[in-house]
């Protein structure tokens, strides 16, 4: 019940604070079967959130045992689907041996037609690579062979790849990979469990790679976001619809990151000292990427601009004792960005289901039952002010192009085009 109570919400808060979330592939999934979700783990929970409010069944979750140490965590987070698995530093072999209980529950889950999602890394960071994949996921699967040899489970390799997942109205992109069978792994753990393990975490890995922005050298990844945020520059810009099967962003941006990987040392060194040169004259200039590309006049968002400025203030003061609350805390108390966007969601979620229960509740004894419509009228101000914060934005990369010389936007443009000519690749 809670988890049918919480997926409208977290869907709203989620569908609110990234611009856009591509989910690409999802027809490869097989409701019909037994399903294991094996992803990659780029933040504390937010790729759990976004797939179990935006797939079309529900899913549940193995998540850290530590989690569940106090007994009212534990009941409440039971309710939202999710398992407590425990690791050796979660409290030794005492903990571990509760693991076999969670096994217990994930092989009678997938039997009654209820899927399971992993994160097959085991951990939690936030990187532009695929680290490797643990072999948890692959036990579980012939654990559950074991138990039910004629199940037809499936195994979903998701790629999970965030802009930026501590930033407002940034993108997601998530591609389902195709299939794993289990039964075809089945003939060699009978003959060699220890080989079979291997086998099949290798190859989630390789599928589940085929979905990652991966780069090979942590040293790459400032050259990566510059030459990411080219191409997300260059893309058309559509806020409509939020939830996009569009698989081409995430198609483009592997595609660069592959072509990275593959530079030669000297040609690396050389286009790394090209890219600096392109963005430190962006600075020089006051200007960015996006505002150099896109920094056009529209007469019908000046128009929603000023004439829309009313409602968007209405939608930012009602809507600002939240989130000034879940700023706060993120600020002063998470240090990781792994976290800081998977907590902020979160405390967004809790404190605006608690305020709007007391706009209802303020709204029905001022105004009876047309005091009804006030956490409606609140919750329309505050989508408007969402939609009014990506226009300005896109006003102030007009105003910042309109600043620029006819001069200084030739050259701009001359070193961006000369960038662009490099990847040599299709994007």
């Amino acid at each position: 019940m809670a988890y049918k109570i919480v997926r409208p919400v977290a869907s709203v808060a989620l569908a609110s604070f990234f611009r856009k979330i591509y989910l690409s592939n999802t027809d490869r999934i097989d409701w019909s079967k037994p399903v294991i979700l094996a992803s990659n783990h780029p933040t504390a929970f937010t790729e759990p959130c976004i797939l179990a409010c935006f797939l079309e069944q529900p899913l549940h979750f193995l998540v850290r045992g530590d989690f569940f140490k106090k007994p009212i965590y534990a009941f409440l987070m039971r309710q939202v689907h999710l398992i407590p698995i425990f690791r050796m530093k979660d409290g030794g072999y005492k903990n571990l041996k509760q693991n076999f209980q969670t096994f217990d529950f994930c092989y009678a889950a997938l039997d009654e037609g209820k899927n399971i999602m992993i994160l097959a890394e085991g951990s939690t960071v936030y990187e532009k690579r695929l680290r490797p994949i643990q072999k948890g996921t692959a036990r579980i699967v012939f654990g559950a062979l074991e138990r039910f040899p004629d199940m037809d489970l499936q195994v979903i390799p998701v790629g999970v790849n965030f802009n930026f997942s501590n930033r407002f109205r940034s993108d997601v992109m998530i591609d389902i990979q195709e299939p794993i069978a289990a039964q075809d792994f089945l003939g060699q753990y009978r003959e060699n469990q220890a080989q079979a393990i291997t086998a099949m975490t290798n190859e989630i890995a390789s599928r589940l790679k085929n979905g990652v922005v991966h780069l090979n050298s942590m040293e790459d990844e400032e050259l990566g976001e510059e030459i990411w945020e080219l191409h997300r520059s260059g893309r058309p810009l559509k806020y409509l619809p939020v939830i996009d099967p569009d698989e081409k962003p995430f198609r483009g941006e592997k595609r660069l990151a592959d072509w990275i990987n593959e530079l030669e040392a000297e040609e690396k060194a050389a286009l790394k000292k090209e890219v600096k040169a392109y963005f430190a004259a962006l600075e020089a200039n006051n200007i960015d990427d996006l505002s150099l590309m896109k920094g056009q006049f529209s007469l019908a968002r000046t128009l929603a601009l000023v004439f829309g400025a009313p409602l968007a203030l209405v939608g930012r003061i009602i809507h600002w004792p939240p989130y000034k609350l879940a700023r706060t805390i993120v600020d002063n108390k998470v240090k990781y960005v792994e976290f800081y966007g998977s907590v902020f969601i979160g405390i967004c979620i809790g404190g605006y289901a608690l305020y709007y229960i007391l706009l209802l509740i303020a709204g029905l004894s001022f105004w009876g039952l047309a005091g009804l419509a006030v956490p409606a009228v609140s919750a329309l101000s505050g989508l408007w002010y969402i939609r009014y914060y990506d226009w300005w934005q896109e006003q102030l990369s007009y105003r910042r192009n309109k600043r620029l010389g006819a001069e200084q936007k030739h050259t701009l443009s001359n070193m961006r085009e000369a960038l662009i000519a490099r990847f040599n690749i299709p994007l």
